[in-house]
């Protein structure tokens, strides 16, 4: 049995968490795999349009395809040419037609429309063009699909209208762009549906069912925890707490960066200044300049400290970033996209606690935990006055001596139990059996 795996953003050192956890999950299936080989199979992602831009060095993605297949997976070599040359994108459809009928099963671990500027997006909505979908009209193999991506948010227009009031007027780009993103996801997932009886959805949390409204539509099965913490993390000293916040999400307006003055200046109204560093970066220049105004509107650029950096983290400022968590009070993190992230499980394993809005990914999963503290979605006076309480009767020792909080840590420390279970997934969905929750 051969199963393919859609390698989104894999050819490339750092393209956000799910990089570093997809690559992580497939090295160990290859490591105790059965009955089956894992072959990679390049698609036109983000990291592609990079590289045609010149963004992005083609030896980068040669040396990924070389790392892949020295660990024992498979890489479409055919498809990697063309991934290389720039071509993938010109006839989606023809060239996946021919090259996806080898496959017995198709895995997509991250679940997006099709990044294709070529495509516009009342084609995608109309008529979406994916590899999935390719699949699944070409041949009668099966599909699984893990619920990251496209249901980070919910794919409803009246949360849509609460995010346009908060941030159409900061940053009408991410709006217009979010808008067509829902549509074009909507259509996705519409169009899955007609071959439901060959999809499995494998979802980390109960939240992410909800947010694209399948729970009764497709076939699905718990796949929580999905991955296993960044080994580095186990590395850092958990000792002494500074008096200072941290924010070490992407700062992307998606990401709730823009709401972080605003907090900071309703803390100190309530008598509860901390100053906040933010350790990770800027998705854009421009994302940077309007956080900066924000700084500057509300009066708080003695409390922000900030990194200095646009786009990802290196690899190489990895440990400094995590250092910084340790010490810190607290994260905050007002995101509104997300389903099971990386920066949570991690603040848990650097005994920091964590302030987040009650979005129905993470909080499905996390609800209980000591060390989580939720609050309604769009209140930033409610996430600053529960960061206040929480400061102001901080016991460390109580908040992470907890079932829940240290289940959640223990439940993402090793990738064995992970792997294993993804594979047991792959070959009971094939051979038809029943899939145990």
């Amino acid at each position: 049995m051969k199963l393919g795996v859609l390698a989104r953003n894999l050819f490339i050192d750092w393209f956000g968490g799910s990089t570093r956890t997809n690559r992580g999950l497939l090295i160990e299936v290859v490591k105790v795999r059965r009955k089956f080989s894992v072959e990679l199979i390049p698609v036109v992602d983000e990291v592609y349009w990079t590289i045609k831009k010149g963004k992005v060095c083609r030896d980068v993605v040669n040396k990924w395809a070389n790392f892949y297949k020295e660990h024992g997976l498979l890489v479409n070599e055919r498809l990697l040419k063309q991934y290389i040359g720039g071509n993938l994108h010109r006839d989606i459809t023809s060239i996946y037609k021919r090259e996806l009928m080898e496959y017995d099963i198709l895995y997509d671990p991250i679940l997006i429309p099709t990044a294709d500027p070529g495509l516009t997006q009342i084609q995608q909505i109309v008529n979406p063009v994916h590899v999935d979908l390719i699949y699944l009209k070409q041949t009668g193999g099966k599909l699984m699909v893990l619920l990251i991506g496209t249901p980070d948010i919910p794919l409803r227009y009246n949360w849509l209208l609460k995010f346009t009031v908060n941030y159409g007027f900061l940053s009408p780009k991410e709006v217009m762009g979010l808008t067509l993103f829902i549509a074009r996801s909507k259509s996705l997932i519409s169009a899955l549906a007609k071959f439901r009886d060959r999809v499995l959805l494998l979802s980390p949390s109960p939240g992410a069912l909800k947010n694209i409204n399948a729970t009764n539509e497709f076939r699905s099965v718990s796949f929580y925890p999905f991955y296993a913490v960044d080994e580095r993390v186990l590395t850092i000293s958990t000792g002494k707490k500074e008096d200072y916040l941290v924010f070490f999400s992407r700062g992307d307006v998606t990401k709730g960066i823009f709401e972080i003055p605003k907090i900071l200046k309703l803390m100190r109204r309530y008598g509860c200044a901390y100053k906040l560093k933010i350790v990770s970066g800027f998705a854009s220049e421009r994302i940077k300049r309007i956080f900066l105004r924000l700084v500057d509107l509300y009066g708080v650029k003695d409390l922000i400290e900030l990194s200095g950096v646009t786009g990802y983290v290196s690899d190489n400022n990895k440990i400094d970033m995590f250092n910084a968590v340790s010490k810190a009070l607290l994260t905050l993190n007002p995101s509104h996209a997300d389903v099971i992230p990386n920066v949570v499980i991690e603040s848990l394993f650097l005994r920091t606690p964590v302030l987040m809005y009650d979005i129905l990914g993470p909080y499905e999963a996390f609800k209980g935990a000591k060390a989580i503290f939720f609050t309604p979605e769009f209140d930033t006076k409610k996430i600053a006055l529960a960061a206040c309480n929480l400061l102001e009767n901080y016991n460390i020792n109580v908040l992470f001596n907890d079932e829940k909080t240290k289940e959640i840590i223990e439940l993402h420390k090793d990738w064995r139990l992970i792997s294993n279970r993804f594979i047991s997934l792959v070959i009971d969905f094939y051979e038809n059996k029943a899939l145990i929750s």
